[in-house]
């Protein structure tokens, strides 16, 4: 399973992709750069990221957090929201414009 959501708080600081998976999750000494990639662009706009454990039971699999300030919601969050669409297309989900924090939460069983 794969459970990503964007949100983007009603007068909060900027916004925040979760992406989180109940896989393997990254082996010792595996390739990384995908994750350099993430941090990178996260630093070149004054974000943050974070890797860690993902959603699967004991904690198997991977989740990433990427924030990012208001300035880059102004700027990605459309983009954002059209990848999200292309989602809705693809996998079961639940996924709603109109929810308060303005939250998209996409699911992949």
């Amino acid at each position: 399973m794969v459970d990503a959501t964007v949100t983007l708080p009603d007068g909060g600081p900027g916004m925040r992709l979760t992406v989180a998976g109940d896989g393997i999750g990254i082996p010792e000494g595996g390739r990384r750069s995908g994750l350099r990639n993430v941090e990178r662009r996260a630093e070149t706009v004054g974000g943050t990221s974070l890797v860690g454990p993902g959603i699967g039971r004991d904690g198997t699999g991977t989740a990433v957090l990427w924030e990012a300030p208001y300035w880059v919601r102004r700027r990605v969050a459309p983009c954002a929201a059209a990848a999200l669409r292309r989602v809705q297309q693809q996998v079961p989900h639940s996924y709603d414009l109109n929810e308060t924090p303005r939250t998209r939460k996409v699911h992949d069983r």
